[in-house]
């Protein structure tokens, strides 16, 4: 059947001919992706409403999470073929004598691209909380790479389109670089750049260059625990795989849950571990990394793991008792006078730091009854008296020696104060920190 014409004889009517003519059946119009364009209208919103702050845009729902995933694995798998590759160009670091403090139980926790693009504001938390949880975020190398690349993309939403738009995913980009950028311009402690020289492989790539940096930290912070952050299912099993743990958003996941959580798996599998001045890592070489200055005894990783909890913990249950037995011998010398003194707060008493000072302003008056006429409990320095033994014992023989001092001393309080169920229980615990004492 020919198609009517207008300059058939009939013709066309100019309805008709403003009209489009098709053929076959009408496609089904694509459904609207509201999950998308609910992500897109928020963070559009968001950059609308920009006054220089860095915006923390929150993803609770799992499919927006799984949007912003999508579109970094569709990124690395279209650059895949131009991805640049860091040859040996940049400037050999030396050996060197540089150290660094590495605080007991220290996490490190490497960022992947997707989790600071869908949870900048978790991940900000988490800087917050670093101090509590002792946490370090590293940033690796990969990660500012594909921001710098992303913060520039500008193709806008469209109702067809599957994934986040690249205007969307450019706003985040900015807004995560922003804050990686403010964190290492203020020379943050907590947020830290990997640097060129720590890499195991030069040649990886994306995905495989993140996971090599979690690998160059387990390698060179053995006695520290290393999480990545990522909601990449796979670069996850990669991982895994070379036993790296990994957190990956759920619903309701908070900072202060994933702080909590990852140390109390550090505290599990080192225990209460001690700040030690360590090497500051300048290779790969993962045997030179894991010496640590403590003492001149060379000593395994295991064995050193073990003597930092015992003098951790022995070092904890001295202190409580000695808090304890203190203020005891304080109220038996100036029963309710005691709220008047001046020099003596029983609150601002909190370490063994501060009963040596007690024993020191209190002696003449107090202590020296318990601990007879030596200088038990601090060192005669001229006219000036020094407190001993007061931080947690370095080394297995400043443990015996701590464990002596302070036996002596509490024996003493005890004798004076405590009854003999209390006495017996303190021999027991001495007993007990002797053993321990004896096996490093």
């Amino acid at each position: 059947m020919p198609l009517p014409s207008k300059y058939g004889p009939l013709g066309l009517s100019k309805l008709e001919q403003s009209q489009w003519i098709t053929l076959g059946t009408p496609s089904a119009k694509k459904p609207v992706n509201f999950t998308l364009r609910n992500v897109e209208n928020r963070i559009e919103q968001a950059a609308s409403h920009h006054d220089g702050d860095i915006e923390m845009i929150a993803m609770d729902d799992p499919l927006e999470v799984a949007a912003v995933s999508q579109y970094v694995d569709y990124s690395r798998h279209i650059n895949h073929a131009t991805a640049d590759i860091d040859m040996d160009h940049e400037a050999s670091v030396q050996p060197g004598v540089a150290y660094e403090v590495i605080q007991g139980n220290q996490s490190y926790l490497i960022i992947d691209t997707n989790f600071i693009l869908s949870h900048l504001n978790i991940v900000n938390e988490l800087a917050t909380l670093a101090s509590k949880y002792r946490l370090k975020l590293v940033v690796p190398i990969a990660v500012m790479k594909e921001l710098d690349g992303l913060k520039n993309s500008t193709k806008a939403a469209n109702e067809s389109d599957s994934r986040l738009s690249g205007r969307s995913i450019g706003h985040l980009a900015r807004w995560a670089n922003d804050w990686i950028y403010a964190g290492l311009a203020s020379k943050s402690t907590v947020i830290i750049g990997q640097k060129m020289n720590q890499r195991i492989d030069r040649a990886t790539v994306q995905d495989e260059a993140i996971l090599d940096c979690c690998l160059w930290y387990q390698q060179n912070y053995s006695s520290n625990l290393v999480v990545l952050l990522s909601n990449d299912k796979n670069l996850c099993l990669k991982a895994l795989t070379n036993n790296t743990l990994t957190v990956s958003y759920r619903p309701s996941m908070t900072g202060e849950l994933i702080g909590n959580v990852i140390y109390t798996e550090n505290v599990q599998r080192y225990g209460e571990a001690l700040s030690v001045h360590q090497p500051v890592p300048s290779t790969i070489d993962a045997s030179a990394v894991s010496s640590v200055i403590k003492s001149t005894v060379t000593t395994s990783p295991a064995e050193e793991s073990l003597l930092h909890q015992a003098c951790s913990t022995i070092y904890d249950e001295v202190q409580k008792l000695t808090l304890s037995v203190v203020h005891r011998c304080m109220e038996s010398s100036y029963g309710d006078d005691l709220d008047l003194l001046r020099d003596y707060d029983k609150n601002a008493i909190v370490n063994l730091h501060d009963c040596s000072q007690v024993f020191i302003r209190f002696w003449m008056v107090v202590f020296q009854q318990y601990l007879g006429h030596g200088d038990k409990p601090f060192e005669q320095m001229g006219l000036k008296r020094v407190p001993k033994w007061v931080d947690v014992p370095q080394t297995a023989g400043d443990l015996r020696e701590f464990v002596n001092f302070w036996s002596e001393i509490l024996r003493a309080l005890y004798a004076g104060e405590m009854d003999d169920s209390q006495n017996q229980a303190l021999s027991l615990l001495i007993e007990r920190w002797e053993e321990l004492s004896r096996k490093y």
